[in-house]
C-alpha cells in the first residue's frame, strides 16, 4: 500500500509519515489507554499532515486502522470542541436569556401602568433564529412553547411554529466511520454491507442524517439513519444550560405560570428518543402491521444492521406531499394531471390520514411524533407511504384514557363534561370555584362547534386541536396550573394539520371523530365477540356489565354533586385564609427589604449605621439595640442574614398564595 502511494508522493516522506503512526498506534496499544491512544494517533496525523501531501496521511491511517490501538480508537473516538467554541456557545445562550428576561420584565412594568405591551413577530424572529442556530433540544422547546397561544399570544406563537430543526451535514468520513463501527458490532463491514453509499445526505438534523444506500446481499436501495458524532454529547451540554436557564427563571420569578420544569422534562424525553434507535424498530413493526389495512406502508427496518446510533429502513420511491404543495403553487395543472394520472382522490387520503393517526393514538397508544408533509408519500391508488424521520411517541395509559374520554365529551357536545375531563389531564386543582370556568368553557366550546359546520373556515380552526386550544385559553383566564404532558401529542397533530388541510380544507374535525367513533366501536365489538358460538354468551355479560356501569354512574353522579357542593365553601373559605396570610408576609418581608436598603445606604454614606429611633423604646428594643454590629465584617453577615430573612419570607408567601392542591391537603 505504501508503495503504490510512493509512486505520487514523495517515498521517503510517506514512510516517515506512516512510521511516526504506527509507533504512535503501538505506544497506545502498551497504554491501553482509549484515551492516550486518540491523542498519539490525532498527533501523529497532525505532523504527517505537515510534512505529506492529505492523500497520503489518509493511507497512513488506514494501515495504522487495521492495529489494535486503531480500532479502540474508532469505537471510542468523539470529536471534542474547543473552548473557544464552547465559550462562544454560553456566551451566545447567555445573551440571548438576559435579553429575554430584560424584555420580558419591561413588557410585565408596562403592564402595571396600564401600557399593553404584546409580544411582536421581530421577537419570535429573534427565538427562531437563536433556537435554530443552536439545534437539538432548543428546537424542540421552541416547538413546544407555540402551542401556548393563551399565554404567550396567538400571533407570537404562530411565528414560532415555522422552527425547523436544520444544521449542516457531518463530513463523510466521519459518518462513514460510525457506520463501520456499527456494523463491526454486528459482525460485518462496510464493504461487504453497502454496494452504493451517497455521501451527500437526504435529510440532515441535529442528532442526525439520512442517506440513501444499496445492500450488496440483496441489491435493495435502503435509508440509513446515523447519529451525528456529537449527539450525546451535545444533549448532555444543552441540558446542563436548561438547568442554568432553570435556576435563573426561578429566582428571577420569569413567568412562573409556565412551569418551566414541566416544559424542559418534555423536552428532555422527546430528545432521549432520538439518541437511541434500538427501541424504533420494534414499534415500526408494530406499526406497520396495524395500518396495512388501510393500504398505508411503513418502510421496514433491516434489523440485522440497526444499533443504538443507526437505522437501516426501505427506501422508497415517491412523491411526498410536500412535492404536491409545491406542484399545486408553481403548476397547477401538472399537479391535476399528475392527481388524474395516479388516481389519487384528496378526500379518501384525507380520511386515511386522519383515521390511521386516530386509531394508532387511541387503540394501540402510539403515534408519530413528526409526521410532516415530507414524510408522508402518495403512492399509486391512493396508497400511501410514511416516510417520517421523526420517533414514535405514546402516552401514559390513564392520561390516554382520559383524553378520549375528553374527545368523547366534545362528540356528545357535553361542554361540561369535557371541561372536568380537561382539568383531570393536568396538575393538582386550585382551591377556587370552577363554575366561572365552566361558563368561560361552554362559551368558547359552542363556538367552536359552530365553526365546524362552516366549510369556508381553515381546518386549523375546525380541528379538535382547536377546541384543546380553546380550553387552554379558558383555563389560563382563571389562572389555573399550566400543564405540558400532551404538548408532544399536540405538537404532532399541528403537523399533521398541514397535510389535512392541503388535501381537504373544507372538512370538519368534529365529524370525522364521530364517523372514526363508529368505526372503532364496530371494530371493538368484531374482536371482542370472537368465535360465533361465544357471542351469545359473551353479549348477556356485556348488558349485566352495562346495567351495573349504569347504576354506578348514577350513584357516583349524585353523591359528587353533593360533596361538589360541600367543598365550594370550604375551598372559598381556605383561599381567603391564605391569600390574607400571603400579604402580611409579603409585607413583612418588604418592610425588611426597606430596613435593608436604608441601613445599607447609612453605612455606604456615612460609614456607620444608625437604628431608626422608635419613641417610647421598650426594654427589648433597647437590648437589640446592643446588639448591633461594630465591625464591617459584622454588618456584612447582618445584610445577609437580613436577606435570607427576606427569601425565607417570600418563600413562604409563594406557597401561601399557590393555588394547587398538594396531596398532603386531600
Amino acid at each position: 500500500m505504501l508503495t503504490a502511494v510512493s509512486k505520487t508522493v514523495g517515498e521517503s516522506a510517506l514512510v516517515k509519515a506512516g512510521s511516526k503512526v504506527v509507533a504512535a498506534a503501538g505506544k497506545a496499544v502498551e497504554s491501553a489507554n482509549a484515551f492516550s491512544a486518540g491523542t498519539a494517533l490525532l498527533s501523529a496525523a497532525g505532523n504527517a499532515l505537515s510534512s505529506v501531501q492529505r492523500s497520503a496521511t489518509n493511507t497512513a491511517l488506514s494501515a495504522a486502522r487495521a492495529s489494535v490501538a486503531a480500532a479502540v480508537l474508532a469505537s471510542s473516538a468523539v470529536p471534542i470542541p474547543s473552548p473557544v467554541d464552547l465559550l462562544s456557545r454560553a456566551s451566545f445562550i447567555l445573551r440571548y436569556v438576559i435579553r429575554t428576561i430584560f424584555r420580558e420584565v419591561t413588557r410585565n412594568f408596562k403592564s402595571i401602568f396600564g401600557i399593553k405591551s404584546v409580544r411582536t413577530k421581530e421577537y419570535a424572529q429573534e427565538g427562531i433564529d437563536f433556537a435554530e442556530r443552536m439545534g437539538g433540544m432548543w428546537v424542540h422547546l421552541t416547538q413546544m412553547a407555540s402551542l401556548r397561544g393563551d399565554l404567550l399570544g396567538t400571533e407570537y406563537c404562530n411565528e414560532l411554529a415555522r422552527t425547523r430543526d436544520i444544521r449542516t451535514p457531518w463530513p463523510f468520513q466521519e459518518i462513514r466511520q460510525i457506520v463501520e463501527a456499527e456494523l463491526k458490532t454486528v459482525g460485518t463491514s462496510f464493504e461487504e454491507t453497502f454496494l452504493e453509499f451517497d455521501e451527500k445526505p437526504v435529510t440532515c438534523r441535529t442528532f442526525g442524517q439520512v442517506h440513501r444506500a444499496r445492500l450488496r446481499e440483496n441489491q435493495q436501495e435502503v435509508m440509513v439513519r446515523v447519529r451525528t458524532p456529537d449527539a450525546v454529547d451535545r444533549a448532555a451540554k444543552d441540558w446542563r444550560y436548561f438547568r442554568i436557564f432553570l435556576f435563573l427563571a426561578e429566582h428571577l420569578d420569569f413567568e412562573p405560570h409556565l412551569r418551566w420544569e414541566d416544559l424542559t422534562f418534555e423536552v428532555k424525553a422527546a430528545t432521549d428518543d432520538l439518541l437511541d434507535f434500538r427501541s424504533e424498530v420494534d414499534e415500526i413493526r408494530r406499526i406497520a402491521k396495524i395500518l396495512r389495512a388501510r393500504k398505508i406502508y411503513i418502510p421496514q427496518p433491516y434489523r440485522r444492521y440497526c444499533t443504538e446510533r443507526m437505522l437501516v429502513s426501505e427506501y422508497i420511491h415517491g412523491v411526498t406531499v410536500a412535492d404536491l404543495m409545491r406542484m399545486s403553487v408553481e403548476d397547477p395543472v401538472r399537479y391535476e394531471e399528475w392527481m388524474h394520472e395516479n388516481q389519487i382522490d384528496p378526500r379518501r387520503i384525507w380520511r386515511r390520514l386522519f383515521n390511521a393517526h386516530n386509531e394508532m393514538l387511541f387503540e394501540h397508544n402510539l403515534f408519530f411524533t413528526e409526521l410532516t408533509p415530507d414524510g408522508i408519500m402518495l403512492l399509486k391508488g391512493n396508497r400511501l407511504a410514511f416516510v417520517s424521520l421523526g420517533t414514535i411517541g405514546t402516552l401514559d395509559t390513564d392520561l390516554q384514557r382520559k383524553y378520549r374520554s375528553l374527545c368523547r365529551a366534545l362528540l356528545e357536545e357535553d361542554f361540561s363534561k369535557a371541561c372536568d375531563y380537561y382539568l383531570t389531564l393536568g396538575p393538582a386543582l386550585p382551591y377556587i370555584d370552577m363554575t366561572n370556568m365552566k361558563q368561560l368553557t361552554i362559551r368558547a366550546l359552542r363556538k367552536w362547534e359552530s365553526r365546524t359546520h362552516v366549510k369556508n373556515r381553515p381546518y386549523r380552526e375546525k380541528s379538535i386541536g382547536a377546541a384543546i386550544a380553546e380550553l387552554g385559553h379558558c383555563a389560563s383566564s382563571q389562572e389555573l396550573p399550566t400543564f405540558w404532558n400532551l404538548a408532544r401529542l399536540q405538537l404532532a397533530e399541528r403537523i399533521l394539520n398541514t397535510s389535512l388541510e392541503f388535501f381537504d380544507p373544507t372538512r370538519s374535525g368534529l365529524k370525522a371523530l364521530q364517523s372514526y367513533e363508529r368505526g372503532a366501536q364496530m371494530r371493538a365489538i368484531k374482536n371482542a365477540a370472537g368465535s360465533p358460538k361465544k357471542i351469545r354468551k359473551r353479549f348477556e355479560s356485556a348488558i349485566d356489565a352495562a346495567q351495573l356501569n349504569l347504576q354506578l354512574v348514577e350513584n357516583f353522579e349524585k353523591d359528587g354533586e353533593n360533596i361538589r357542593r360541600r367543598l365550594v365553601g370550604v375551598q372559598a373559605k381556605l383561599s381567603k385564609v391564605s391569600e390574607v396570610a400571603g400579604r402580611l408576609v409579603v409585607m413583612i418581608s418588604k418592610l425588611a427589604m426597606v430596613v435593608l436598603v436604608i441601613q445599607l445606604y447609612m453605612y455606604v454614606r456615612h460609614n456607620t449605621a444608625t437604628m431608626i429611633n422608635i419613641p417610647g423604646q421598650s426594654s427589648l428594643v433597647h437590648a437589640l439595640s446592643q446588639l448591633r454590629p461594630q465591625s464591617r465584617v459584622g454588618w456584612i453577615a447582618l445584610l445577609l442574614f437580613l436577606y435570607y430573612i427576606r427569601r425565607f419570607l417570600m418563600k413562604i408567601a409563594r406557597q401561601l398564595f399557590a393555588k394547587e392542591v398538594r396531596p398532603s391537603d386531600v
